[in-house]
């Protein structure tokens, strides 16, 4: 009976403190496996494609290996002390001593870290007035886009697909008339707030074509998740030409009648535009411009693909798509329904 008392007596501390280890290695895991989750996909904040992103990539390597070190250093000691034998819990002049010279050297380090970080993200690319100037304003829980050009005349809008050419910085104007936003596109910049009342800007660049997701980073409300846009990044040539396509006015169509005439009877008007058919006349629920809507990859906010299917489903039932929209559902037949879309796929 005594030796297994004694024995038992010695491996409980034993279990107890690997037991710590293997939970501390498992927890460390676990946030490694979700910091490099977002390595991937078309929201990919390692992807570097302007000299924002460049920056901010070095910047997050650096931080990486300093925390990195500060990690496997503080583990190092608290393994060591989990697993030491004959363990003394008083704490002496020299104990105190040590940990007052290490709390110090931490927050010299961080103080570092601050200057280091300021220094690295506050040159944004060069902008010079030549270059037109696009603004983005925050809406609940959509993007709009208005677009001027070098002189500062507004030209058109659009909604949550931002097109940019590439090879040259591109001043972009921030509000929001709503609450708090946050304008983040991973591919190409870092986060600049949008704020009610009060004008930010964010210099991007895009280094090659490609198609970057952005989101929304501050939270905003029931939709806040589901916030997202496309920036569009193309050559001069093809940014040209899709900038003078946008700039045009509907032109009537006698094949999509019906579906015009179901856009307007049905209240679409009231909340959207389509310039050269008619203007949203209710200011509190604005809706995005609809003139080009055809050529958009997506509907909501990039929540769903632009299709019929999903923008049939939109139309009909808006708040099972997305709760919280501005959007009232419009109840249609089925004809109505099909002319209605076969009208807005029209519209490119």
């Amino acid at each position: 009976m005594f030796r297994p008392d004694k024995g038992q007596k010695v491996f409980r501390p034993i279990f107890l403190r690997y037991k710590l280890v293997m939970k501390f290695g498992s927890t460390l895991l676990l946030i490694l496996t979700l910091l490099f989750s977002s390595c991937v996909g078309e929201q990919n904040f390692f992807a570097g494609k302007g000299p924002q992103s460049h920056e901010i990539i070095k910047l997050w390597w650096t931080l990486f290996g300093i925390a990195s070190f500060v990690t496997v250093t503080v583990s190092f000691f608290l393994v060591r002390g989990a697993l030491k034998k004959n363990r003394d819990d008083s704490v002496n002049d020299e104990a105190l001593g040590k940990g007052l010279v290490y709390g110090l050297i931490g927050t010299i380090s961080l103080l570092l870290v601050i200057i280091f970080s300021t220094l690295r993200l506050g040159h944004p690319p060069e902008y010079s007035e030549g270059n037109f100037e696009l603004k983005v304003v925050g809406k609940m829980w959509w993007w709009q886009a208005h677009y001027y050009d070098p002189e500062g005349n507004y030209l058109f809008e659009t909604a949550n697909e931002i097109v940019i050419p590439t090879g040259r910085p591109i001043r972009i104007k921030l509000v929001s008339d709503t609450v708090i936003h946050s304008f983040w596109v991973p591919a190409l910049a870092g986060k600049v707030d949008m704020l009610p009342g009060r004008e930010n800007f964010l210099v991007v660049k895009a280094d090659e074509e490609g198609v970057f997701r952005g989101q929304c980073a501050e939270f905003c409300g029931t939709q806040h998740a589901l916030m997202s846009f496309y920036v569009k990044a193309v050559s001069e040539d093809q940014f040209s030409k899709w900038k003078e396509k946008q700039g045009k006015k509907y032109k009537r169509i006698k094949s999509h009648a019906l579906g015009e005439r179901v856009f307007i009877n049905s209240g679409c008007v009231k909340c959207h535009t389509i310039r050269g058919l008619g203007v949203a006349t209710d200011a509190k629920y604005y809706g995005p411009d609809l003139t080009h809507f055809g050529s958009r990859s997506h509907i909501a906010a990039a929540t769903y693909p632009n299709n019929k299917g999903h923008l049939g489903g939109w139309i009909l039932d808006p708040q099972g798509a997305k709760p919280g929209n501005y959007m009232p559902a419009t109840p249609l037949s089925g004809k109505e329904l099909n002319a209605l879309l076969e009208f807005l796929e029209a519209l490119k």
